[in-house]
């Protein structure tokens, strides 16, 4: 398992200082929230946060049952296009249906409220 490093840059001094995820920064503790690359199909969990999908044309599915308030955040790092959908389409993202096309380098963060995804 590799170890989480955090880097923290101070424009005005042209200093990085990298600290581990346990580290305290001036009285707090850093915050880290689970990040993970996918390279095949993948359908998001509870302990899920951010998922990097590496490889063109593969789906992401955002669950059916989650918690109101619950926070994911998608990014294609590929060289095509994936697909962001709701697993067993119970619910669906903000008014565009039940999937969403991401293209290169796009992203998607999006927030569970009721039966309904909504994009921040």
């Amino acid at each position: 398992m590799a170890v989480k490093k955090l880097l923290y840059v101070d424009f005005s001094e042209g200093a990085v200082t990298e600290f581990a995820a346990t580290d305290t920064v001036q009285g707090s503790t850093l915050t880290t929230f689970p990040a993970a690359d996918k390279s095949s199909n993948y359908q998001l969990v509870a302990d899920d946060y951010f998922i990097n999908a590496t490889t063109l044309g593969i789906t992401v599915s955002l669950p059916d049952i989650a918690l109101v308030g619950k926070v994911y955040v998608i990014k294609n790092s590929s060289s095509g296009n994936i697909t962001v959908d709701v697993f067993d389409a119970t619910a669906y993202i903000d008014n565009l249906g039940y999937s969403v096309i991401l293209g290169s380098w796009e992203s998607i963060t999006v927030i569970k409220a009721d039966n309904i995804w909504c994009i921040i």
